[in-house]
């Protein structure tokens, strides 16, 4: 039995979630008993997580555990998914802007670009971002379940950001506290429940 230490840290868990949702240690792992930094394993079969360690171990092993992330396909993932929204930023307004100059109404134009750049996202997620999932589930269930998301998510960020707002906080602090989480709920749902990866 490997002895692997870990040191609580507040909102550990969401990020384990977002980043790294297989590992299943309670808090960031410290070092294993051998005194050496612990480098993340696939395996936690034989591992006993026991609470304890230093802050200074926390910095120390941040690295490996990025470096495991990363390499293991998980950040990887994230980050991905992280481009192909910015991506879709782009599309968006490109779209918007378009459509407008044509003599499109605003609000028709705000309908066209999100649902079109909701299917550009689903393509370019599908073929690059969760590529080795797509055998999970057949296509249509992945779009259905891509749209899904997305405008759930949708729904959530406009009321956490009126939310924000109604309590009297900048509307700046509004957009970037709904944008993130929207960001994390459509992620963690899309990976885990659209692409079934566990």
């Amino acid at each position: 039995m490997t002895r692997v230490y870990y040191k609580k840290v507040p909102l550990w868990g969401i990020i384990k979630r977002i980043v790294s949702p297989k590992l299943n240690s309670p808090g960031f792992p410290v070092k294993a008993d051998t005194g050496n930094p612990f480098i993340l394993s696939e395996s936690f079969d034989n591992v006993e997580f026991i609470e304890g360690g230093t802050w200074d171990d926390v910095l120390k092993n941040v690295i490996p555990y990025i470096k495991y992330a990363w390499h293991s396909g998980q950040l990887k993932m994230t980050t991905k998914f992280m481009i192909v929204g910015l991506i879709g930023l782009i599309i968006n307004v490109l779209i918007v802007r378009f459509t407008i100059g044509i003599g499109v109404d605003s609000k028709i134009a705000g309908i066209i670009g999100t649902v079109v750049t909701i299917f550009t996202n689903f393509l370019i997620n599908d073929h690059w971002t969760f590529s080795e999932h797509r055998s999970n589930r057949p296509w249509v269930h992945r779009l259905i379940g891509y749209y899904g998301a997305s405008l759930g998510t949708m729904i959530i960020q406009i009321i956490v950001y009126e939310g924000v707002v109604i309590l009297g906080f900048s509307p700046t602090l509004a957009v970037i506290v709904s944008v993130a989480l929207s960001y994390i709920l459509r992620l963690i749902y899309i990976r885990d429940k659209v692409y079934n990866y566990s």
